[in-house]
């Protein structure tokens, strides 16, 4: 506007000195030049070639274009006038716009062009100083959305050398394997180069190591590694590979710290010290500080002979565990061998069970630990038949919780002679042992020899034959019946099934319905699996505990993180069942994913519907997309990852791409809030008018944008006169010509005396510019 009052004033005052000048004397009346020449220069001086100059007229509709040449000249033919206006659009530059008067200004002007556009560059190094090859470099022009995208070289070097100068700006940077950055670019100066350069942290640390096997010490493949962070659960998991090593990516742990838990069937599991993992720092777990996994299971092994040395096929072999009770049963093959395998470490014995007039007989008491093989053979003695009189036998059976066990049944058994009796309500028995029955060999050497085996079995419990001892003492083998002595054998029977029990509950304290929760049975790859019900309650029931190893009850549910984390934070580990002691675990479940959600609006007036957001991880490149739904509202859901970070953008129909200035963190959080505006492109409508203010139809209409040296777009004008231009960038300036028949292009507004300003437009608006010509009306067909 203040230009359009200048250039009126000076028009008005040059009209009055004409005036003037003539009334006084036509001697006096300036001879006008006819031509004008311009010479266009840069800030630096240099020559614009193929710049477009337009010459308009106050109050006339003609505009007369021409160009540059390779020199930065142009010549214009003036038409009949006192003042004119010059507009200039080259590439690169801001436009020029000016009065001029031939009067005072004479033929020729140099002019010169404030680039519009500013170069800014840098380089991208990691947090060790390399250059980082292959980022994706986007800038974004502050409130409008993106500008210009780029690739760093091998050198970590970006280039934009068409960034709007003086805007306000923000740089994003994503490349694989680092955290994303999200800077405020600080305005940019159109007459130097701008420098930025940025700094990108890795995404996450590295955690490797070796596993190796404790009794070979050759490297174990196929071991599960997993890393568990404190409060949380598994970050993530791999196997171990031929050589025994694995690598596993961790984001950084902040205040936490991580554990690594490493099992595979067959083999102890084993939770390493808790550690801490910094962006890009490496945990290594090598050479002295390998892992070396013991094997899980042992194995025993052996043969039955008869007292002359004869393999005996067919014999019952009981396998017993010490406090326990009988475990597992099978029989010899046909050359006398017997096998049990899988068993976890611990203390047993095996005992053969013959018929006849055979003793039953053990090989002792065997302690074995994981990936051994023990030999046990056992030699069956015949009975001793010799009758020395009769003597009682007591006890009572209890359970492993001290209580009575009635209705036991008790077995005593010596070659063929077999007495049963069951416990009372108090259980207890009392076997009186027949006459016909040896009762002791009371010699000179005093030689206990009656070798009775009792066997106490009871509906719901494992077999037991292992009366009890003193703390440390072991059961043993037989039980010697003596004369005029207190003969007694008490028992305590363990139940044949333990269970696991518990509630999942959320960070909250609320329970979780329908989780699915496993049971993991250490160096077993088999895992039960239940869901949980309304009350957040799950249960695994009848685990056998005669064999048993450690049991853990863990988390797997694709909505949750993976793991058995208590309420304290602390991680639940792999325990032994105890039946006097059933395990109840309380879970606590964390959201696999963090919610990510927020407003999208369209401009500054109404919610964006149709927009779509997408989250990007950069550390993997992948993306995660939300429609918009109704009033504006989205929500995208990302893996729930301590340390990863996120940068958000949004992209909707007509609009350029948007994004937060803000990266994303969300650490250990559940959900984040960011609100997006995208902005809609505009329009410039209008009509173009004959010389008598009537519609013009058919006619050309052109569209120049601040900042370009050419043509953006043409358009014509329908039967109405109305033309219209869609998809413009919100921000910019425009101005727009019409074709005026032999008098070349106008772009005079319906009562403008001077010229058709530049029209900035607003977001998501219709801008409304008719335009003047000088032309005749259409005469419409008869």
């Amino acid at each position: 506007m203040r230009k359009r009052l200048i250039a009126l004033l000076g028009f008005v005052l040059i009209l009055t000195f004409a005036t003037s000048a003539a009334g006084a004397s036509p001697l006096l009346t300036p001879t006008l030049p006819r031509t004008l020449v311009i010479n266009l220069i840069n800030d630096r001086g240099l020559p614009i070639p193929n710049a477009e100059v337009h010459l308009l007229t106050p109050g006339s509709t003609a505009t007369a274009v021409t160009r540059t040449n390779d020199l930065g000249k142009a010549t214009l033919s003036l038409p009949d006038g006192f003042s004119f206006w010059l507009r200039i659009w080259s590439e690169g530059n801001a436009l020029i716009e000016r009065a001029y008067v031939p009067a005072s200004d004479g033929t020729a002007l140099t002019l010169t062009a404030s680039a519009y556009t500013a170069h800014l560059s840098g380089i991208l190094r990691d947090d060790r100083g390399m250059p980082v090859q292959g980022a994706t470099v986007k800038l974004y022009q502050t409130g409008f959305g993106l500008e210009a995208t780029t690739v760093t070289n091998a050198m970590g070097a970006y280039s934009f050398a068409k960034a709007r100068a003086g805007s306000n700006h923000v740089i994003q940077v994503e490349a694989k394997g680092y955290q994303p950055v999200s800077q405020a670019v600080p305005t940019l100066t159109a007459d130097q180069r701008n420098q930025l350069d940025l700094s990108l942290t890795h995404a996450t640390g590295s955690v490797t190591g070796e596993v190796l096997d404790t009794r070979t010490k050759r490297p174990l493949g196929g071991m599960t590694v997993e890393l568990i962070l404190s409060g949380w659960g598994v970050v993530d998991s791999t196997t171990t590979d031929i050589s025994g090593f694995f690598y596993l990516p961790a984001p950084p742990s902040g205040e936490g710290t991580y554990q690594v838990r490493l099992s595979r069937p067959y083999f102890e599991t084993t939770t390493s010290a808790s550690f801490a993992v910094q962006a890009g720092g490496w945990v290594d777990f090598s050479g002295a500080n390998r892992f070396e996994i013991n094997r899980l299971y042992a194995q025993i092994s052996g043969k039955v002979f008869d007292s002359a040395n004869q393999a005996m096929a067919g014999v019952q072999i009981q396998l017993q565990r010490q406090n326990l009770g009988t475990v597992e049963v099978t029989t010899t093959t046909s050359d006398g061998k017997f096998r049990f395998e899988n068993l976890a470490g611990g203390t047993y014995r095996v005992r053969a069970m013959p018929t006849g007039g055979q003793i039953h007989a053990d090989g002792g008491w065997l302690t074995v630990v994981g990936g051994q093989e023990v030999q046990s053979d056992i030699t069956i003695d015949a009975v001793e038949t010799n009758n020395y009189g009769s003597e009682n036998l007591t006890g009572k059976v209890e359970n492993h919780l001290g209580d009575p066990v009635p209705g036991a049944t008790v077995v005593i058994s010596r070659g063929q002679q077999t007495y049963t009796t069951t416990t009372d309500e108090a259980g207890s028995y009392d076997v009186e042992v027949s006459a016909n029955l040896p009762l002791a060999r009371n010699f000179d050497d005093n030689d206990p020899g009656t070798g009775y085996h009792v066997m106490v079995t009871a509906p719901g419990y494992l077999p037991n034959d292992q009366p009890t001892t003193a703390a440390d003492a072991q059961p043993p083998s037989l039980i010697d019946v003596q004369a005029d002595a207190d003969n007694r054998a008490d028992f305590v029977l363990r139940p044949e099934f333990a269970s696991v029990s518990g509630r999942i509950m959320d960070v909250y304290g609320q329970p979780i319905a329908n989780a699915r929760v496993l049971l993991v049975e250490e160096g077993k790859s088999a895992t039960p699996e239940t869901t949980t019900d309304i009350y957040g309650r799950y249960a695994f029931e009848k685990l056998p505990i005669g064999k048993q190893g450690r049991y853990a009850v863990m988390v797997s549910d694709p909505r949750f993180v993976r793991g058995a984390i208590n309420p304290n934070g602390a991680i639940v580990d792999l325990a032994t069942l105890d039946p006097a002691d059933p395990r109840a675990l309380t879970l606590v479940a964390h959201p696999s994913t963090t919610l990510i959600q927020g407003v999208v609006q369209a401009g500054v007036k109404q919610a964006d519907e149709k927009a779509v957001v997408t989250v990007l991880r950069s550390s993997t490149g992948a993306t995660y997309e939300s429609t918009v739904s109704d009033g504006g509202i989205y929500q995208v859901r990302v893996p729930a990852l301590p340390g990863e970070q996120y940068l958000v953008r949004v992209t909707s129909p007509k609009t350029a791409e948007n994004a937060a200035a803000d990266l994303v963190n969300p650490g250990t959080a559940y959900g984040m809030q960011v609100n997006l505006t995208t902005h809609p492109t505009s329009s410039i409508t209008g009509q173009v008018l004959a010389a008598n203010g009537q519609p013009r139809p058919s006619t050309k209409v052109l569209l120049y944008a601040e900042g370009s040296g050419t043509l953006q777009a043409t358009a014509h004008t329908d039967m109405t006169g109305r033309y219209r231009f869609e998809n413009l960038t919100p921000g910019r300036r425009y101005t727009v010509l019409a074709e005026n028949g032999a008098l070349g292009l106008t772009g005079l507004a319906p009562g403008e005396p001077i010229i058709t300003p530049l029209v900035a437009l607003p977001s998501a608006e219709t801008v409304w510019a008719d335009i003047q010509t000088s032309l005749p009306p259409v005469t419409p067909n008869p």
